[in-house]
């Protein structure tokens, strides 16, 4: 690794790029409207890791109370086996508690063993299944979840003014843009990465529902 990997709230601008590792990492990826329908939404936290400038992950997860589904997570398949899927998980779990989550969920595919080794490293126990949930192949999720405890008081506080912020940067950048993507639920479900490595981008996770 030429640097140390770091983290930033997501933008607009960062979609090309983002786009690029989507689709070298799942069969069905997410539009790039999809990207731009969460980024304007207050629920949803999405951020990338960066390079020496430059994007090899990111993430997104949306929030209902307490409660939390992991909806994307990918490396850019060029910087994979570099400890980076867990990198940019351990991010997630930070930001997750700061914001008040107490239960996170996630989906990943049946047979993609090296992520749920991944998961189960941070505390994901399986609490569920999909049947057929995946396509292309055609194949069962397993639902996962992990317990968090909830951030002190003030480190929630400072993470909901820290998102505020980033969300109204967000709408300025949106508004230069030119998709508008309907009321978005929940963004498709997916196959995860075929080929998941070591520190793997660990594919489409969940609905909590």
């Amino acid at each position: 690794m030429s640097g140390p990997p770091s983290f930033r709230v997501m933008g607009a601008a960062d979609l090309p790029r983002v786009m690029e590792i989507e689709r070298a990492s799942f069969s069905t990826p997410w539009t790039r409207a999809t990207f731009l329908g969460l980024l304007g939404r207050r629920d949803s936290y999405l951020a990338v890791t960066e390079v020496e400038s430059r994007i090899v992950a990111y993430a997104a997860f949306w929030q209902v109370l307490d409660q939390a589904e992991l909806g994307d997570i990918a490396v850019d398949p060029e910087w994979r086996r570099r400890g980076l899927g867990a990198f940019m998980l351990e991010h997630v779990l930070e930001q997750a508690a700061q914001q008040g989550v107490r239960e996170l969920y996630l989906e990943v595919r049946e047979s993609n063993r090296a992520a749920q080794r991944l998961y189960e490293r941070y505390g994901f126990r399986i609490v569920g299944r999909r049947r057929n949930y995946y396509s292309g192949p055609r194949e069962d999720a397993r639902v996962l979840r992990v317990m968090l405890e909830a951030a002190p008081p003030a480190q929630q506080d400072a993470a909901s003014a820290a998102k505020d912020a980033a969300s109204a940067q967000q709408d300025a950048a949106s508004a230069q843009q030119d998709a508008a993507s309907g009321p978005l639920g929940r963004p498709p479900g997916r196959p995860s990465a075929q080929d998941a490595p070591a520190s793997p981008s660990p594919g489409q996770p969940p609905s909590a529902g």
